[in-house]
């Protein structure tokens, strides 16, 4: 199949404090250009959303403001809309290769899995980038030693924009960073003819909430968590940490358990010593004193076991 080379355009969510530039990272045996753009920018379409649905461009930022193109203009006075504009942190473009079938255009008669199996493409895509982009936040850090640079998974970069043959494509990595609302539950009507119940979906309750402490978790508990937010979020890396971890912490744990038995140790006065004698040369000789000390402990270990038994 015919391969073309799309750009990927990533929003990092911390700046890099270098100006704008190329750089080539080296990961996996292959070089990948990753530029460092300019002062960045997102339009928004009547409402700011987190998913970027709204998006109608994103661009290098102009000081004196973005004016839509004639057939965008239109679209806004026909729906009544305003637009918003956002400043961007740092922004990496990288240029890549892709099937570019993955970027024709779908007619109504597709089935709706051809536009997910489209969108899972350009989502693996563009997570499939994550590690060369942490390669370069990676150099970041080592040379620069900023405090609030960190390797980015997923769920810190869950938006991406594909850039192919001029057309521009919104990418979503994790399906919960679409949602721009809770997710809802359908229930049938208690009465014939009346419409279905449409309610937000709840884990829990505020009263069950309340009735619950942090402190009654299990040792480990919360780190099991953890893990499983993020393998989820992507952080496989750290997923397997916490399992580790919460893997040692169980194993301290039950070696502590193991101890809380009584320990019988022998008192003070059970413990017969023997006495000894010493010169006064020996009382300001270190080596001496240290000799005796020796040979007291060795005495002291040779003894049979039942003169350390209770009384």
């Amino acid at each position: 199949m015919h391969r073309g080379e799309p750009q990927l355009y990533v929003e990092l969510p911390f700046w890099l404090m270098t100006p704008a530039g190329l750089v080539d990272v080296e990961w996996s045996g292959t070089t990948f250009g990753i530029d460092v753009c300019s002062a960045w920018m997102e339009v928004f379409g009547g409402q700011v959303v987190d998913s970027r649905a709204s998006v109608v461009h994103h661009g290098p930022w102009r000081p004196d403001g973005w004016e839509p193109p004639d057939e965008i203009a239109a679209e806004f006075e026909r729906h009544q809309m305003t637009w918003l504009q956002r400043p961007c942190k740092t922004v990496l473009r990288l240029t890549t290769r892709a099937h570019s079938s993955a970027f024709r255009e779908l007619d109504e008669n597709e089935p709706p899995r051809a536009r997910a199996e489209q969108q899972a493409y350009w989502a693996s895509l563009c997570e499939a980038h994550v590690p060369v982009v942490n390669e370069l936040i990676q150099r970041y850090r080592l040379v620069t030693y900023d405090y609030f640079a960190y390797e980015v998974s997923a769920w810190d970069v869950p938006v991406w924009y594909v850039k192919h043959a001029d057309v521009g494509y919104r990418a979503v990595l994790l399906p919960y960073k679409g949602w721009d609302a809770k997710p809802v539950t359908v229930e049938d009507a208690e009465t014939a003819g009346d419409p279905p119940k449409v309610r937000p979906f709840q884990w829990t309750r505020p009263d069950v909430l309340a009735a619950v402490s942090s402190v009654d978790a299990t040792p480990g508990e919360f780190d099991l968590l953890d893990a499983r937010s993020l393998m989820e979020r992507g952080d496989y890396t750290g997923a397997v940490r916490r399992t580790v971890t919460r893997s040692r912490r169980s194993s301290a744990g039950r070696w502590l358990l193991s101890w809380k038995r009584p320990i019988h140790r022998p008192r003070l006065k059970d413990v017969r010593r023997t006495p000894t004698t010493t010169s006064p040369a020996d009382s300001h000789s270190g080596a001496s004193s240290l000799a005796r000390r020796s040979v007291s402990k060795s005495s002291t270990s040779s003894r049979p076991r039942e003169r350390f038994g209770t009384r």
